[in-house]
């Protein structure tokens, strides 16, 4: 854990700091979904509304309290009404696979769960005596709209202190497996204010949310907007087609962020930008994922006065830690987009694979991040977290498992992974575990995965499946069943008999690229292995349950 010696013992959460700003900014719209607004005031009104109803509950400092439903104002405001009584909360994704759900709930052990009557079905009895009907949530909410009288404060069993945990959120871990990432109040307002220290978000600006509550990014483009007074439009249908464009250009966005793939699938080939007046976007940020130039440039050539954001940060290292602001105008340039530079108050090491600090520009080593936004560990995972840190010189630092190298300037550029790890979709993807999900399934022999591009250049999770038989619709629903959305591969490659190498072992990676090829001539989803390598394979009764083109959201 970060030291926290010199911060103060009572502290104030993130909630009390961020709704305190009702005082300066209580008839500002604060938050929009597609059924309601809320001013900052009714935010503070309805957030100490619920945290009471939370507290009749048994809910107390440290407990952990579980949202998932979905996508409104209602989540936000359940999420700063369990800050506001000391406790953790943690979001989760209602649509994951029963199984997951239910072995993510065993970890977390939780004092309530927020959730519809839906998700209280598919859960059974894990949620039994904690269930908190959503539609409780969304009425105490509605009850505080237009309220004029001053927010009745709850009064907390204890005070907060800095080093207490203000959010748990799950990633993919460092061996694949789903991992609580504990993060404490100090360390994502230290976020807040050294990234917006050069980003700018006011009162009065405007902001546009892409992400989903059970990724991190959700605190960038959510809470950290409201934290500093801006109003945030829901995107609750999560469409990234035009209709985010629209959004941009309806409510006069200022400040926007989309994770590089999604920002590749919002932009495309650029022509749709001209159809929308963005004159109001100030601020392009992305980040999760690499950014490509060719696609952060049809914005900047329209939008000449836009500065371009980008930024990087793994979920155990409080959302982003690595800021590359653009300052100059004109275009970028080459291939890839630095990562930029550390916050202030984040150390960055690169090491090499002898575990010696690689000091020299251009050289490349593994990244390594220390400071004050350092995560306290992985919730019920000992080992984990001792295997995510390092001690180096005195000072902690944790893996990252990305490759990096830093420029006579001082930028650091991302290079790739040091295992199987990528970045899809605002998400921690192994390809291991998408390998290993269908390799004990008894029509499957062997399975390669990786990225490719499709016919219009956009990214997708291929999967070969060597199969001993014809596939059938039974391999296609252990795969919807046993992976989350995120998982789903968008292409396909179904072989009987693996091509091999020279040396007599398979020709993994040359089957990899050969399906590259054919979903970039003719994207169709699944294929087929010929003698003239892969062919789109028509749709059959058998395939019929095979997903086709999958996108997260």
């Amino acid at each position: 854990m970060a030291e926290t010696a010199d911060l103060p013992a009572s502290y104030k959460t993130f909630a009390e700091l961020t709704l305190s700003s009702s005082e300066r900014s209580g008839g500002a719209t604060a938050l929009v979904d597609d059924a309601i607004e809320l001013t900052f005031h009714e935010l503070e009104c309805a957030a100490h509304a619920l945290a009471r109803e939370f507290q009749a509950r048994g809910v107390s400092h440290g407990d952990h309290v579980v949202i998932m439903g979905p996508h409104t104002a209602t989540q936000v405001v359940a999420m700063f009404a369990t800050s506001l009584l000391g406790a953790v909360f943690v979001p989760m994704d209602a649509a994951l696979p029963q199984a997951r759900l239910r072995r993510l709930l065993r970890d977390v052990r939780p004092r309530l769960v927020i959730a519809t009557d839906a998700s209280r079905e598919r859960l059974g009895a894990a949620v039994y005596d904690r269930f908190f009907d959503w539609r409780v949530a969304q009425e105490c909410v509605n009850a505080n709209l237009g309220v004029a009288s001053a927010a009745i404060p709850v009064t907390p069993e204890r005070a907060v202190e800095a080093g207490d945990v203000a959010y748990v959120m799950y990633t993919a871990g460092s061996a694949g497996n789903p991992r609580g990432v504990q993060i404490e109040h100090h360390a994502l307002i230290t976020f807040f204010e050294t990234y917006n220290a050069k980003l700018g978000i006011a009162t009065g600006d405007r902001c546009l949310n892409t992400a989903p509550f059970h990724l991190d990014v959700c605190l960038l483009d959510v809470f950290l907007p409201l934290y500093f007074g801006a109003t945030v439009y829901l995107n609750g249908d999560f469409d990234f087609g035009q209709s985010v464009l629209h959004k941009l250009a309806q409510h006069r966005i200022t400040h926007f962020h989309a994770a590089g793939a999604l920002l590749a699938q919002i932009t495309h080939d650029g022509s749709s930008l001209d159809r929308y007046d963005l004159a109001a976007l100030r601020v392009l940020q992305t980040g999760a994922e690499a950014s490509k130039p060719v696609i952060v440039n049809q914005w900047l050539r329209r939008l000449p006065q836009l500065c371009f954001v980008n930024t990087y940060g793994p979920p155990e290292v409080t959302v982003g830690c690595i800021q590359f602001r653009k300052l100059e105008p004109g275009l970028l340039g080459g291939e890839h987009c630095p990562i930029g530079m550390p916050h202030a108050g984040t150390s960055v090491l690169l090491l090499n694979a002898q575990g010696h600090e690689v000091a020299a520009p251009w050289l490349v080593g593994e990244l390594l991040l220390g400071g004050e936004q350092l995560m306290r560990g992985y919730l019920n995972a000992p080992e984990s977290t001792r295997r995510a840190f390092i001690e180096f010189e005195g000072e902690l630092y944790y893996r990252s498992g990305d490759l990096a190298y830093r420029d006579p300037q001082g930028l650091y550029w991302f290079v790739g992974r040091s295992d199987d790890q990528v970045k899809w979709l605002g998400h921690r993807v192994h390809l291991h575990e998408l390998r290993d999900t269908l390799t004990f399934h008894p029509e499957v022999y062997r399975t390669a995965a990786g990225i490719v591009h499709d016919a219009q250049g956009r990214k997708q999770l291929a999967l070969v499946v060597q199969v001993v038989r014809a596939p059938s619709a039974a391999l296609a629903r252990s795969l919807r069943e046993h992976l989350p959305s995120h998982l789903l591969p968008g292409v396909i490659g179904f072989v009987v008999s693996w091509p091999r190498l020279p040396s007599g072992r398979p020709d993994i990676d040359g089957c990899l690229e050969s399906l590259a090829q054919a979903a970039a001539r003719s994207f169709r989803g699944v294929y087929v292995l010929t003698a003239d390598g892969f062919e789109p394979l028509s749709p059959t009764e058998s395939l019929g349950a095979m997903p086709s083109v999958m996108y997260a959201h």
